[in-house]
């Protein structure tokens, strides 16, 4: 079997017969998908051969590599065509042998495949088993430190099967571990597999790190990982793992009902039913009326919103660091944590502030800080159905102290972007033009336009209000005889009288002037 497995597999590999499978994680509750791993598979003639019967032959005969790449590209170029598909965003995982980490090229590899594939690397988890880690050395540490700052995850698999010294922990720079199935199996009616679980997710927790239970296959099994707090869920009590087409359909089925994403730990999950307010409350819309109808008198927030995928408070400060160093452009990045915005974190501030070295020593400091300890508070948070020209409104005062680009969109208090300053300042012009159109030069009060937009908002208020018209009679004849400019003079004495009376009345709160102007046709 040796000698045909190796012969074969590199044909194989050249052939198209190896695929994936994608194995989703799920949070407690089985709806919240929280990621997938990918799953290499040999179709070899009629028979589907698992992983456990040819990685050992690969790993012994050097072809681990070549494979070990394409299941990394093929893993990358799946995800990105699901997102560019529209599908929600998910991180994948993928399994790295130690021989892939021991290989001097590995991180240039996975740079290539990351560039090649354009998949953010916030999108991908590498998986590095126990027994992996306990040959650690400093050149593997570096690789690790050198992928933690392109943005990428990483997590031990198999956790509690290596007997690794806890110290290893401490001091890499992972994000997640995982328990190995043979301590999930009876973890319901093995009081031995029950504690050394218990102790897993307890040095986890300690650690500020996420846990994963794989091989969950019972509502038991569950049951006791959620109620010792375990972080996330796998195995085939949620899905077996599935082919390409078939985790595609489950994502397209799951998207009506679970619209919320949140990259680092991405999440699609469903939105809050109920939620603490951290948005401004919804404005009412107002509206124009013009030659075409009555239109919205401007956009919903939503619209000059620029979708930032989040980082989490958990991430540390390497992620935020590798986001900001692959984008030049990108200069605030929003924290998210449950769905909800928690935080942010500024370009300039974190660069300045924060970061005291990439390399050596200093990355290890950097790598250990968590991302809640450097987020500045969210001051803005404006519902996404909010007209863009109430929230100028309620920003202008202030406009002088606060950022604008650190002003989040929320929908139903749940993250949905942060406002492209661009877009918002060319909204808000648009608005102003428009505005400026149905102003009268002569007496500074708003003009037909305006005018007609004022009593359509009060009337889909419902607010009973009252009008009062002033017309200047035979004013015609005055200008023909006194002229032009005295005319001017009567017409901008009049707005002034009409303006002190308003600003005087009780209700000068709720009291419009406006001039219509009017055309007569000889």
């Amino acid at each position: 079997m040796r000698l045909s497995f190796e012969s074969g597999m590199l044909c194989g590999l050249e052939a198209g017969e190896f695929f994936l499978c994608y194995q989703p994680k799920y949070a407690k509750n089985g709806r919240d998908m929280t990621g997938m791993e990918a799953l290499v598979r040999w179709r070899r003639g009629g028979e589907i051969i698992p992983p456990d019967k040819f990685i050992p032959f690969a790993e012994a005969n050097g072809m681990i590599l070549k494979l070990g790449d394409w299941v990394l590209r093929e893993a990358c170029r799946q995800n990105m065509s699901w997102q560019l598909e529209g599908l929600p965003p998910l991180q994948v995982s993928v399994n790295i042998s130690a021989r892939q980490l021991r290989d001097n090229d590995f991180v240039e590899k996975v740079e290539s495949i990351l560039r090649e594939t354009r998949l953010a690397p916030a999108f991908l988890e590498l998986e590095i088993t126990e027994s992996a880690i306990m040959s650690v050395s400093d050149d593997i540490v570096l690789k690790l430190l050198r992928l933690k700052e392109l943005g990428i995850s990483i997590s031990i698999d198999d956790f509690g099967t290596g007997y690794s010294s806890l110290s290893y922990l401490k001091h890499l720079p992972v994000d997640k571990i995982k328990i190995d199935r043979s301590f999930v199996m009876d973890i319901v009616s093995d009081r031995d597999d029950a504690a050394i679980v218990d102790a897993i997710i307890s040095i986890a927790h300690a650690l500020d790190l996420c846990v994963i239970a794989e091989g969950v296959e019972s509502k038991g099994q569950l049951d006791f990982l959620v109620s010792r707090k375990c972080t996330e869920f796998q195995g085939y009590y949620f899905s077996k793992p599935l082919i390409a087409e078939h985790f595609a359909d489950l994502l397209r089925m799951r998207e009506g009902a679970l619209t919320g994403c949140s990259a680092g730990g991405s999440t699609v999950k469903s939105r809050p039913q109920q939620r603490q307010e951290l948005a401004v409350p919804r404005a009412p819309s107002l509206y124009f009326v013009g030659e075409k109808g009555v239109s919205p008198s401007s956009e919903p927030m939503m619209e000059v919103a620029q979708l930032i995928h989040p980082v989490s408070p958990q991430d540390r400060i390497i992620n935020v660091l590798s986001r900001f160093q692959l984008d030049m452009d990108l200069k605030v990045l929003p924290v998210v944590e449950g769905g909800a915005v928690v935080g942010i974190v500024n370009r300039s501030t974190f660069l300045e502030e924060h970061i005291i070295g990439r390399h050596g020593f200093g990355a290890h400091i950097n790598h250990s800080k968590k991302i809640r300890d450097l987020m500045e508070p969210v001051k803005f948070a404006f519902e996404a159905a909010t007209p863009v020209e109430e929230a100028a409104k309620i920003l202008q005062p202030m406009i002088s102290t606060l950022r604008i680009d650190n002003i989040c969109v929320t929908s139903n208090g749940a993250y949905v972007g942060v406002i492209d300053v661009n877009r918002f300042i060319k909204a808000m012009t648009d608005i102003q033009i428009l505005l400026a159109k149905g102003a009268n030069p002569l007496t500074g009060l708003p003009g037909n336009t305006s005018i007609e937009r004022e009593i359509c908002r009060r009337l889909e208020s419902g607010t009973p209000f009252d009008i009062a018209y002033l017309d200047i009679d035979n004013f015609k004849p005055f200008n023909d005889h006194y002229g032009f400019q005295k005319g001017d003079e009567v017409i901008k004495s009049l707005a002034e009288i009409m303006s002190a009376t308003a600003a005087s009345s009780p209700l000068a709160e709720v009291t419009f002037c406006g001039h219509i102007e009017a055309t007569i046709s000889s």
